[in-house]
């Protein structure tokens, strides 16, 4: 924190600007690319979650309409296509409860030390959130540069985060401890009361 020079706002009796009151806030140089990283890293979890669960609802429903006699056609075999249907609204639902249920902060974003500054458990964020974060994925990064000022809001993590999960050993306190070290204290006098009123 910079140091203030007091001395002009106490002589013309003026309020302290509000950036004094604020600690500066240096730019990393890698918080853009934190952003991309954990989307990134979203958009091919979600991406993947999508297929596998395509793929073993698909196997199940041949599994069920087709015995071994029948070979079912190209067409129901081939999952991809239903993936792709899917994924936006899989990829939506992903960062719309993650944001809600998580403060704000996806896996991707864990793994990046980052969250978004929003309202716990706000619905409405939770879905501006959520859209802006799948333009940003579908628009493969080009939509930050019309957005910087939405992004603002990412951030660090809070920095009492570890203190209040970390555990902590609590120990007794020994009575018969505090109790001496009270003993042994020197009694102030009355005389000195007198003195100090």
């Amino acid at each position: 924190m910079t140091p203030v020079d007091l001395i002009p706002f106490a002589n013309f009796s003026k309020k302290l600007p509000s950036f004094y009151l604020h600690p500066n806030k240096e730019k990393h140089p890698f918080e853009n690319l934190k952003l991309f990283v954990s989307h990134i890293i979203d958009f091919y979890l979600c991406f993947g979650m999508t297929l596998f669960l395509v793929n073993t609802t698909s196997t199940q429903f041949e599994s069920l309409l087709f015995n071994s006699k029948f070979t079912p056609p190209t067409e129901i075999t081939s999952s991809i296509g239903f993936t792709f249907l899917i994924f936006p609204f899989f990829l939506f639902n992903y960062f719309f409860f993650s944001y809600f249920f998580n403060h704000g902060q996806t896996f991707g974003m864990h793994l990046t030390k980052k969250r978004i500054d929003q309202k716990s458990k706000s619905f409405n964020e939770s879905l501006r959130w959520a859209a802006h974060s799948m333009t940003l994925c579908f628009s493969f990064g080009m939509s930050y540069f019309w957005q910087k000022s939405i992004w603002n809001k990412f951030r660090s993590h809070d920095y009492l985060y570890s203190d209040f999960v970390t555990y902590k050993e609590s120990s007794p306190i020994n009575l018969l401890e505090k109790i001496h070290e009270f003993e042994t204290e020197k009694v102030i006098e009355e005389s000195d009361w007198k003195k100090a009123a």
